[in-house]
């Protein structure tokens, strides 16, 4: 915890019992001299201790113990650019782009040390000819779904998804359905469906599932770990028109699917149950006879992504949950420039610039799903909005985001049901603002610079998602929120901070001003004005002094009694 500093801003106000005046009297040596005369309306004093020593940053954040922190002082670069390398018979046709996707993960097959990758976003293959498979065709890959869901998110698609629907799609059905798998491939006539299949047990995240969808014209089948269920054609099945094949969401960039995927492999043929059986077995199998990539090289496919590409660079997460929430630094971010400057954060402290779309640091939503009381904090540096709605830090408009909007206006919010909290000075003039937005659980608060900017009732429940948690973007949003700036110094906390501890961990960046304690009359009132610390009081001069109950904000209102009383701010 941040120590109380030898730092005192100290007053008498006493009632003179002969001439009804109130003094305003400083207490400590160290202070200036002044005293309030009957008629003055305002004084202040002011500490000149120059003998300070201001506390390390990061202590004083750890302190609260945040779930995540993320001090962004990395300076590894990720790449510019990260394809996913197809090894099947159309070469670089069938190459993808990672966007959002995070590479070197755990893999699904038993037998070998190749990783998967981990979907935030996704992997795009762009449409080619090559993707308007009629008949007969395969689709095959191994799915780990990050949680259960009451949607359809969708791990793989290659269809058009406008006013009528082409391609096909497969999605994870809600927990609630009783099944695992969806299979839908479509006609042509809006969202009519050629093929409506659904197949496995419901989805248990964590769990690797093979996924075959085998479709020979008449009928089509959905495998699931090798077991299959068949359903006819009712009605003639229209191939992608123009749309990507994706993986991680739909090609039109709707239902992200979070899970990690491995192993994607597409044949212009349909393959039969047994070979089917072999793949699932193999893939199964500690001491598997057969590595599993050259037996699926021996089917002839056109795609075969492999996802085993080098993993990003991570962002270590400092918070209570270790690496379980570190980041990456996802290509289009650049770790390593220079960060908030002051020498509390340390020599040559660095941040991360965001300025591409599809660039951020991407961090496991597991665990960073909190629908109650939130603390969220971030210092940034933000070029001109221009018009452009950005998401600093965000876990999606179901859950908690500070956000600079098309004007340049910091924002807050959780729950997509509450309203915005805006703050009134616009932070887009290219220089270090520290922002922190607070849910209590009824009510949202925006902090800007350490000072409370807005506040506003937030009655409505927050859903939550299982989506990650991106500094520099939105999950929900993938390449249309991006922050155009310098971001450093992110925490989320379980916990609501109060104005005081926001105030604190503000000023353990940078050293403060002197504290100014202030006196203003207002009528037969007295108004004490801090800048920040806390209020105490004493009955005299030299003590005990304890903080005044509550913890008031400036100003603190005082109803002269005929009694003496003696004030000081604190650190």
């Amino acid at each position: 915890m941040l120590a109380v500093l030898d730092r005192l801003a100290a007053a008498m106000l006493s009632r003179a019992a002969t001439d009804n005046a109130y003094n305003f009297q400083p207490l400590v040596d160290r202070l200036s001299i002044g005293v309030m005369a009957p008629d003055d309306a305002m004084v202040s004093f002011m500490s000149t201790d120059p003998g300070l020593v201001w506390s390390n940053y990061s202590g004083i954040v750890s302190a609260f113990s945040p779930l995540g922190y993320w001090r962004l002082n990395e300076t590894t670069q990720p790449p510019s650019a990260l394809a996913a390398t197809n090894r099947g018979s159309i070469g670089t046709l069938g190459y993808g782009a990672y966007v959002g996707g995070t590479p070197g993960v755990s893999g699904a097959l038993v037998g070998s040390t190749n990783k998967a990758a981990r979907f935030n976003g996704a992997v795009v293959v762009p449409y080619s000819s090559a993707l308007s498979l009629s008949t007969p065709f395969t689709v095959e890959a191994w799915l780990r779904a990050g949680s259960t869901t009451t949607g359809t998110p969708c791990p793989l698609a290659a269809g058009t998804f406008g006013a009528n629907r082409s391609g096909w799609s497969i999605y994870q059905n809600p927990s609630a359905s009783g099944t695992g798998w969806n299979l839908k491939m479509y006609n042509g006539n809006g969202a009519n469906t050629a093929i409506n299949l659904n197949a496995g047990p419901v989805v248990i995240p964590g769990a690797w599932y093979h996924i075959a969808a085998v479709y020979s014209g008449p009928t089509a089948v959905l495998y699931v770990n090798g077991v299959g269920a068949t359903a006819p054609t009712n009605s003639p099945y229209v191939p992608d028109l123009n749309g990507p094949l994706t993986l991680g969401m739909r090609s039109d960039t709707n239902f992200p699917w979070p899970g990690s995927l491995d192993e994607l492999a597409i044949y212009p043929s349909a393959l039969s149950q047994p070979i089917i059986l072999q793949h699932y077995q193999n893939g199964t199998n500690t001491i598997p006879p057969i590595p599993y990539d050259q037996l699926i090289l021996s089917a002839n496919p056109m795609i075969y992504l492999r996802l085993d590409e080098p993993a990003l660079p991570i962002a270590v997460n400092n918070g209570t949950l270790g690496a379980n929430a570190n980041g990456t630094y996802e290509p289009g971010s650049t770790p390593g420039v220079s960060g908030v400057p002051f020498s509390p954060l340390g020599a040559g402290n660095y941040g991360c610039q965001i300025n591409n779309p599809g660039g951020y640091v991407d961090i496991p939503g597991t665990g960073l799903n909190l629908t109650g009381p939130v603390t969220v904090m971030v210092w940034c540096k933000a070029n001109p909005a221009n018009g452009i709605f950005q998401t600093i830090v965000g876990k999606g408009d179901t859950s908690y985001r500070l956000d600079m909007d098309w004007n340049g206006y910091p924002r807050f919010a959780d729950g997509l049901a509450n309203p915005d909290v805006i703050g009134p000075t616009r932070i887009d003039d290219g220089h270090w603002h520290f922002l922190s937005g607070v849910y209590d659980g009824s009510q949202s608060f925006l902090y800007v610079d350490g000072l409370l900017a807005a506040a506003t009732n937030a009655p409505a429940t927050v859903p939550g998602n299982s989506f990650d948690l991106w500094i520099g973007g939105a999950p929900d949003y993938p390449v249309g929120r991006t922050f155009n700036g310098v971001a450093d110094e992110c925490a989320v906390l379980n916990s609501p901070l109060a104005a005081p501890q926001i105030r604190q961990i503000y000023y353990g960046a940078l050293p403060p001003p002197d504290i100014t304690l202030t006196l203003n009359r207002v009528g037969n009132q007295f108004q004490l004005i801090w800048g920040r610390g806390f209020l105490q009081s004493a009955d005299n001069v030299t003590g005990p002094y304890v903080d005044v109950p509550g913890a008031p904000l400036s100003p603190y209102t005082i109803n002269p009694s005929g009694i003496s009383k003696f004030f000081r701010a604190r650190e």
